[in-house]
C-alpha cells in the first residue's frame, strides 16, 4: 500500500488480495482518493498496461478518484499537463 496526504490531496494505492472459487489467489489494485487542490485537473495511471486518465468525481462534498486495476505511479496532473504530485513508483 502506498499513501499520500498533504495540502493538496489524499490517495491511496493498495493492492486487494482475495481466494477464488478454484482456490487461487487473485490481485486487485485499487487506486482512490480526494482531491482537495481545484488546480489538479487530471489523475493518470497504468491501467492494464495502458495509460489512463481517471475519471473524477465531483461531489457537494468534493472532488474524489478512484480505479481498479491502476499501478503506480499515479499522477496528479495541471491543466497543462505537468505533474503537481504523484503515488507511488
Amino acid at each position: 500500500m502506498t499513501a499520500i496526504t498533504d495540502d493538496f490531496l489524499s490517495a491511496r494505492h493498495s493492492v486487494f488480495h482475495f481466494e477464488t472459487d478454484g482456490g487461487n489467489v487473485k490481485e486487485i489494485p485499487v487506486a482512490i482518493g480526494v482531491l482537495k487542490n481545484e488546480n489538479i485537473a487530471a489523475v493518470t495511471a497504468e491501467v492494464n498496461d495502458e495509460k489512463k486518465e481517471i475519471d473524477i468525481i465531483t461531489t457537494p462534498s468534493g472532488r474524489y478518484f478512484y480505479q481498479v486495476n491502476a499501478c503506480g505511479p499515479i499522477k496528479f496532473l495541471n491543466k497543462n499537463g505537468e505533474v503537481m504530485d504523484r503515488c507511488g513508483i
